[in-house]
């Protein structure tokens, strides 16, 4: 089990969900093992009320009860799959129904129709074991059972029955378990998102966790680096050769170019939204493109695209960033264009240049790899981990990357 500070990952939470849902069942069902304790008092009393009728049957109900909670509580002590909880816990429903029924039975054949009220328990129950959709389940069943015992009563047991009342009686029966099957289900509503924000928030601590970690060690070695390099360099004379400045000069703006990409990985990390908005941060990769005197780079977009979650926006950035450095190092453009358009929830997403191009074929991508080429790769899977679908098309005139991805469902996803 994770120790005490540490936050589980998504797969972690995935992966121990069946157990919490377990152990929450087990919790109601113990909850639920007392009410059936207390329907043995309430059998008997309902017995003495109506003169004990037929002491044998009431017995066999008691006893009935009894072994099904007997059962319940040594199953419980074991260790079971949910699959074999939510049987047992249809199996323990329907000995409850049973014995409510029976009672009924025994009562209307001596013309006692009130008895009908020990079923609003089991429709209870049902609505608190299986909610809305059990409650619903309940209320029909309830009704032709009782409207078969009612009809059945009448014809062989001259049990009369006003139709009046089979209506009230149903009625209210479906009024308190529709309430209750619509409290669990929107008390499990309420859980649902609150085991949302709580996993957002371990997400984000985690995030916060990375990010000093982080700071605290590689961007720290990497800027003490940089600023070694720049000392070296200042103290060579200006008779040594031109080969170690120039070396020392590659190795400072190497560590001071990983710093800010480091830097801004952390500033990303320490957002505490799990949205971004992407347009905003594409305009900031386009400006630095051009604040560093690279090609002309255009950037237009459609109206309406939406904030999108952080993963989802993360690697769209990061394919763009991807992108731009393949132009900047192998195109030789002089002018790059980025469209962006959303409809029918799909973002589409085009870079093109006039470039000198190369040859692409998707089906050979990983041949990329063993040349130790690897932007193509990442950005095309990149975009299939999002659900979307990646081409190039490559020509001496220019190159054009395309990539769809959904994001109807957008919301949906989680980082």
């Amino acid at each position: 089990m994770p120790s005490i500070g540490h936050i589980a990952s998504p797969e972690e939470d995935m992966a121990s969900k069946p157990d919490r849902e377990l152990t929450e069942a087990k919790r109601l069902e113990k909850v639920l093992m007392f009410q059936r304790w207390l329907y043995v008092p309430a059998v008997l009393f309902a017995a003495f009320l109506y003169d004990w009728l037929y002491p044998p049957s009431i017995a066999a109900v008691v006893c009935l009860l009894i072994l099904a909670n007997i059962a319940a509580r040594y199953f419980y002590r074991r260790d079971i799959s949910p699959r074999q909880q939510s049987l047992l816990s249809l199996g323990l429903l329907a000995v409850d129904i049973l014995a409510a029924f029976w009672v009924i039975i025994l009562g209307i054949r001596h013309g006692h129709t009130a008895l009908y009220i020990i079923f609003a328990p089991m429709i209870v129950e049902a609505a608190i074991r299986f909610g809305l959709k059990g409650s619903l389940i309940a209320d029909v069943l309830f009704s032709l059972v009782f409207l078969g015992i009612r009809q059945y009563g009448m014809a062989f047991w001259d049990v009369p029955y006003p139709l009046a009342d089979y209506i009230l009686t149903v009625g209210v029966m479906s009024f308190v378990s529709l309430m209750v099957g619509m409290v669990v289900r929107q008390w499990r509503h309420h859980r649902h998102q609150a085991e949302q924000l709580a996993a957002e928030r371990a997400l984000l601590l985690e995030r916060r966790r990375i990010s000093n970690e982080l700071h605290d060690s590689v961007l720290k070695s990497l800027e003490g680096l940089a600023l070694e390099t720049h000392a070296i360099r200042q103290q060579q004379s200006s008779e040594a050769t031109p080969l170690p400045n120039e070396q020392s000069r590659y190795v400072e703006n190497v560590c001071r170019q990983v710093s800010r990409e480091i830097r801004d990985v952390i500033f990303e990390m320490r957002e505490e939204t799990t949205s971004k908005n992407i347009i905003e941060h594409i305009y900031k990769l386009a400006d630095a493109w051009q604040r560093e005197g690279r090609a002309e780079l255009t950037f237009v977009h459609s109206d309406g695209i939406p904030e999108l979650p952080w993963r989802l926006a993360h690697n769209i950035l990061k394919v763009l960033e991807e992108a731009l450095l393949n132009i900047q190092r192998h195109a030789h453009a002089s002018q790059v264009k980025l469209a962006l358009d959303a409809a029918d929830g799909i973002l589409k997403i085009v870079i093109c240049d006039n470039g000198c191009g190369f040859n692409a074929d998707l089906r050979d991508i990983y041949t990329f790899a063993r040349q130790g080429r690897l932007g193509l790769i990442s950005m095309k899977e990149r975009v299939e981990m999002s659900g979307g679908r990646f081409s190039v098309e490559s020509s001496p005139g220019g190159t054009m990357l395309t990539a769809h991805i959904p994001i109807t469902d957008s919301g949906k996803q989680t980082d």
